[in-house]
C-alpha cells in the first residue's frame, strides 16, 4: 500500500522544488516516505517539534544527514538547518483519516495546525493516509486548517477543485473509497 501511495505523492509533486515531508514514527505505523526522499531529485524538509510551546519548524534534511528519535519517539535531525516556512512549495502531512473538508485527524497536538498558516496560500497541504476519508470530523475547531489533497491507497481526492481520481487495489477498497470532496474554504 505504501507504493501506491508514494507513486500518487511523485504525481502530484511533480512540479514542486522544496518539500516538507514527515520522518515517520514507527509505534505508529505511519506510512514511511523516506524512500521517495531517496529516489526523487527534490529539496526536501522535515519537521523539528518543540514541546514547550507547542510549534514547528522545518529543517533541511539530505542523504547524509543523521536523523535520532527526540524524547517523544519523533525521528529527527540531530543538527538543524531551519528555513522560514515561505520557502515550501509543498508540505506532505501525516494523519490517520481525513474528511470530505480536508479536515483530519492526526495526534492531537495541534503542531501542523499551528505551522500551516506560516506556509505561502499556493503550498501544496497534501495529507497521506492508508485510510480512505470519511464523511465528516464532528470535532473540527477555528483552528484546524484543511488540507488540499488527500492521497489514500485507493483514491487521491483534491479538496481544493473537487477532482477524484480513483485507484484500485486488489481486495482492498471498498466503494467507500468513491466519493468527491466537496471545496473547501482555505486562503
Amino acid at each position: 500500500m505504501d507504493l501506491s501511495i508514494i507513486r500518487q505523492l511523485i504525481e502530484n509533486l511533480q512540479d514542486k522544488q522544496h518539500i516538507g515531508v514527515f520522518l515517520p514514527i514507527a509505534k505508529f505505523h505511519e506510512i514511511d516516505v523516506r524512500e521517495i526522499m531517496q529516489n526523487v531529485q527534490y529539496q526536501w524538509y522535515v519537521p523539528v517539534s518543540n514541546f514547550d510551546d507547542r510549534t514547528m519548524r522545518f529543517s533541511k534534511i539530505t542523504p547524509v544527514t543523521q536523523v535520532g528519535s527526540n524524547a517523544y519517539g519523533i525521528p529527527e535531525p540531530l543538527s538543524f538547518d531551519f528555513i522560514d516556512p515561505k520557502m515550501l512549495d509543498a508540505i506532505v502531512v501525516p494523519m490517520l483519516v481525513a474528511d470530505k473538508k480536508g479536515f483530519r485527524v492526526g495526534y492531537g497536538k495541534g503542531f501542523y495546525d499551528a505551522f500551516l498558516p506560516n506556509c505561502r496560500a499556493d503550498c501544496l497541504r497534501i495529507g497521506i493516509s492508508y485510510f480512505p476519508p470519511i464523511e465528516s470530523i464532528s470535532d473540527v475547531g477555528r483552528h484546524d486548517e484543511p488540507l488540499h489533497l488527500c492521497i489514500s491507497p485507493c483514491a487521491t481526492s483534491d479538496v481544493k477543485s473537487g477532482k477524484f481520481k480513483k485507484k484500485i487495489l486488489k481486495n482492498w477498497c471498498s466503494t467507500n473509497c468513491l466519493f468527491k470532496f466537496a471545496a473547501s474554504k482555505h486562503k
